[in-house]
């Protein structure tokens, strides 16, 4: 839709959006939407780069959702997700939680080896609150991948990439 308000010379959005650099992110239920929104549409193929935070698990989204997640093995394009470590993300058991760590990992593990892909928790940080405490690190996501900004890069990119050595994060795993 927004594509189409982008050529409509009667839209505010005419010539706004830059077509080669899309991005698409979302929080809880808007992590599994944007996911399932690049690999089970056609216009999927329009996004350079995704971001989620604390998307639910594939039990949780196919149970009690009953939105199961597409065939992320499709996923082709950079993918940065994360997690809290408290309780409703993280569970307090492998049975319980909206975003366990064992289903960051599930997710790490599906999307190809020759996708740059990163995982990560949020230390003493729970689901709703990883809409602000991940900011940082979501904006650096995009600005690096839709503006090609070299600050933002060494947040993730090297040996002595920032996520590596920030205290307020754990479970970092990088395939980059």
């Amino acid at each position: 839709y927004m594509i189409s308000l982008n050529s409509n010379k009667d839209s505010q959005f005419f010539n706004k959006i830059d077509l080669n650099n899309i991005g698409i992110g979302g929080h809880s239920q808007g992590g599994l939407g944007a996911m399932n929104a690049v690999i089970n549409h056609n216009n999927g193929s329009n996004y350079k780069v995704i971001y989620t935070a604390s998307a639910p698990s594939s039990g949780l989204a196919a149970g009690f959702l009953k939105t199961p997640y597409g065939d992320i093995s499709k996923l082709n394009i950079p993918y940065f997700q994360n997690a809290g470590t408290l309780k409703f993300d993280a569970g307090i058991d492998e049975n319980s939680g909206i975003a366990p760590i064992w289903s960051l990992k599930e997710k790490f593990d599906f999307v190809p080896e020759n996708v740059t892909k990163i995982m990560a928790r949020r230390v003493n940080t729970d689901h709703g609150d990883m809409l602000t405490h991940a900011d940082g690190y979501m904006t650096a996501w995009f600005m690096y991948w839709l503006q090609n900004d070299s600050e933002a890069k060494k947040v993730f990119f090297g040996n002595d990439a920032e996520i590596l050595f920030n205290q307020n994060w754990v479970d970092v795993d990088k395939n980059i």
